[in-house]
């Protein structure tokens, strides 16, 4: 479970907030689940959120579902990025990310089978 203070940051600074929480509870700790969990919640509270933010959102839950396993939620959020209404210069931004992401998937998702 996040502690209180880093609860306070993620709601303070929004969806972005989520991700930076859920990343250290992920990557920092180890803690895929709680932080897939967290960050579920993020994207639940700030459906409005800036694409942009959302985009990011969604390329690490679908990094920390493949992670977990569960290719099927990863290439829903990975489907969930190209739905978005990005700008080029956004798309071009996230290019590196998201070829990484995708990778990882498709990698997750052939180990599987």
């Amino acid at each position: 479970m996040p502690d209180p203070d880093a609860l306070y940051h993620a709601f303070a600074a929004g969806l972005a907030g989520f991700v930076d929480v859920a990343a250290r509870l992920g990557d920092a700790q180890g803690d895929d689940t709680v932080a897939l969990n967290t960050l579920e919640k993020g994207l639940q509270k700030y459906p409005d959120a800036p694409a942009l933010e959302r985009a990011r959102a969604y390329l690490y839950r679908a990094e920390l579902a493949a992670r977990l396993k569960n290719v099927g939620l990863a290439q829903e959020s990975l489907t969930a990025v190209a739905a978005l209404n990005l700008s080029d210069l956004e798309r071009q931004s996230l290019a590196e990310e998201l070829a990484r992401t995708t990778e990882l998937v498709q990698e997750t998702a052939v180990s599987k089978n």
